[in-house]
């Protein structure tokens, strides 16, 4: 007997037609009590230091030292610093006050909505160093809230990491420049001082005097 004859023989049974009944139904009350997964995705592409505004920075106000941003520390970030920054505490602190997810009853303290926020949200990174934002839950209300509040959590850390260092190399840029605007001035500073000392008279006028005198000397050449 082939296997469709056996399946039709057990179907002809009333008692196993029955049970094929009563397993369904369970299966269907099952269904209904167990709610539907959904899934929510987003994805963050982390800016450079350019789009920030330290190229424009560098090029207006240092002029010749282009790289001086490559020196510095590079034009990029690798994505294990904004996956760190994605995943940490502070994000996900955010997180849970745009939320308001304690305020609301929902979780008992910050650190219990921190707990359940981790099991439910997977952040991780794709080709070319985009981060992605992935919320597994019941409600799809729920999962798309979390997925947009973590996006524009790790967006604005990303831009206020970004500001923090345009700053810091503003900072050490302009520390540079102190620096080498004060050898200047110490270095002029002495050349006076030796010039003064050794009755020597000033570029200036060294000059004009070179000048006149080569003016001389080529008007007497011509006259002869």
């Amino acid at each position: 007997m082939s296997r469709a004859e056996q399946v039709k023989a057990a179907l002809a049974d009333p008692r196993m037609r029955r049970r094929a009944y009563a397993a369904g139904a369970l299966l269907l009350a099952v269904l209904c009590v167990v709610p539907q997964p959904y899934v929510a995705r987003s994805k963050v592409v982390p800016q450079d230091v350019n789009s920030l505004g330290l190229g424009s920075m560098t090029s207006s106000s240092v002029g010749g030292f282009s790289g001086v941003a490559a020196l510095l520390g590079g034009a990029k970030q690798p994505v294990d610093l904004y996956l760190a920054m994605a995943r940490s505490s502070e994000v996900s602190g955010d997180v849970i006050k745009r939320l308001k997810l304690v305020e609301k009853g929902e979780y008992a303290s910050e650190r219990s909505a921190q707990v359940a926020l981790s099991r439910m949200v997977d952040i991780h990174s794709l080709t070319g160093g985009i981060i992605e934002i992935e919320t597994r839950g019941h409600d799809a209300a729920e999962t798309e809230a979390l997925t947009k509040a973590y996006s524009d959590a790790i967006s604005d850390r990303i831009v206020t990491l970004g500001r923090d260092r345009t700053e810091r190399k503003r900072n050490v840029i302009e520390k540079r420049f102190a620096e080498a605007s004060a050898k200047v001035s110490t270095a002029e500073a002495a050349l006076e001082a030796f010039r003064r000392k050794n009755n020597l008279a000033a570029p200036e006028a060294q000059l004009c005097t070179e000048i006149s005198l080569r003016a001389g000397l080529q008007a007497q050449l011509q006259a002869k």
